[in-house]
This record gives structure tokens, C-alpha cells and sequence, in this order.
């Protein structure tokens, strides 16, 4: 592998910097709509549990439950911890330090600090688990954006056969938003911190390539 190439590969490009910036006013609009009680808000949030909740998805109940536990703080721990060292004995020592920044500092530390300021509840309807913290953003949103984009910038440029790269690919982002539906399903989230949480992790994933990678201006 040339390093030099692989550092061009890598850059953000002016299309992902675009989208990044689409996703934090979309952030920025769900954040201001929750603190200021939008209306329209409770109907989209309503109106989303309704369907997850649903007849149609009872028969799913294990197997979400499943998608929900992995996501949470231990299993998502280990795994980037054995990817980091999986990196570093490959020599990628620059993206051990991407994939920890990212899930370890990006995703508990943003998380934290939001959920904290904005101090939403979360619904009371009949959760599947019972959690004392607060609901928006999902944390669960945002690390599976941060820890599955990872892979999937790496994978990306990586894999060199197309179909098996576009399979892999496709994978990890149904598994970010069966993440973000379980959550939803187990009755520990509103649609609208899922939806938050996906865009504020991708908008931290581009920052964090930037800053390791740069961007590809033209």
C-alpha cells in the first residue's frame, strides 16, 4: 500500500463536506425544535414509535433487543479496542487513532455533554429497559455512525474487489440504522434522537477525517 495514495484516498471530499454541513443544520433544527417544544416534532415522533412499536415488527422483538445490546457501552468498547490493536499490528497506526478518537472520545464525550444541556426525558411508553439518563441525542446513534463510518471508510478504500467492497458497505449501514430503529423499538429513544444522533455522528466523522486526513478541495 503507498502511503501517499492512501492519504489522498482518505481525504474528505467537497460532496461529504456538503452533506456534513446539510447534516448539522438538520441537527441544529432538531435540537432547537426539542428545547422549544415544536409541535410538529411531537406528531413526527408520535407518528414513528406508532410504526416501530407496531404489529408489524412484534415478531422481531429478540432479535432487536440483540441489535439494541450491542450498541451499548462494553461491546461497542471491546470491539473498537480490538480493531484499534488490529490496526496497529497492521501498521494503520493512524487509524487505531481515528477509530478511538472517534467512538472513545467523539461519541461518549458529545453525547454526554448534549444530552446534559438539553436534559430531554425520554418516552414513557412502556420501554422495554428502563434508563436514567437523558434521551436526546441517542448515544446509540451516534457511536454506531462513528464506529460503523469508520469501517466503512475503511473498508471503502481498502477492499479492492467492488462487489465484495459494496456488500460490506451496505451491511454496516443497514447495521447503523437497525441501531437506530431498535432503539425506537425498545422505547428508550424518540425518532427525533435518532435522527439527531445519526446526523451529529456524521457530521463528527467528517471532522474527524478532516483533521486526520484533510479535504480534498478539488
Amino acid at each position: 500500500m503507498k502511503s501517499s495514495q492512501t492519504l489522498t484516498n482518505w481525504q474528505v471530499k467537497r460532496t461529504q463536506l456538503g452533506l456534513s454541513v446539510i447534516a448539522l443544520l438538520g441537527f441544529i433544527i432538531l435540537l432547537i425544535s426539542v428545547l422549544t417544544g415544536k409541535p410538529w416534532l411531537t406528531s413526527f415522533d408520535q407518528s414513528l414509535i406508532n410504526f416501530f412499536r407496531g404489529a408489524t415488527f412484534q415478531d422481531f422483538r429478540g432479535f432487536l433487543t440483540f441489535v439494541t445490546l450491542s450498541g451499548n457501552p462494553v461491546p461497542v468498547g471491546i470491539f473498537t479496542f480490538i480493531l484499534a490493536i488490529i490496526s496497529s499490528f497492521l501498521k494503520n497506526y493512524k487509524f487505531a487513532a481515528f477509530l478511538l478518537i472517534n467512538v472513545l472520545s467523539f461519541g461518549g464525550l458529545a453525547n454526554s455533554l448534549i444530552k446534559n444541556a438539553v436534559q430531554r426525558p425520554r418516552p414513557d411508553q412502556h420501554p422495554l429497559f428502563h434508563l436514567t439518563s437523558y434521551s436526546f441525542p441517542s448515544g446509540h446513534s451516534i457511536t454506531a455512525m462513528l464506529l460503523f463510518g469508520s469501517l466503512i471508510l475503511m473498508l471503502w478504500h481498502l477492499v479492492k474487489n467492488q462487489t465484495i467492497r459494496v456488500g460490506l458497505v451496505a451491511l454496516l449501514a443497514i447495521w447503523i440504522a437497525l441501531i437506530g430503529i431498535s432503539r425506537i423499538y425498545v422505547g428508550v429513544h424518540y425518532p427525533s434522537d435518532v435522527l439527531a444522533g445519526f446526523l451529529l455522528g456524521f457530521v463528527l466523522l467528517t471532522l474527524s477525517q478532516a483533521f486526520f486526513y484533510g479535504i480534498k478541495w478539488r
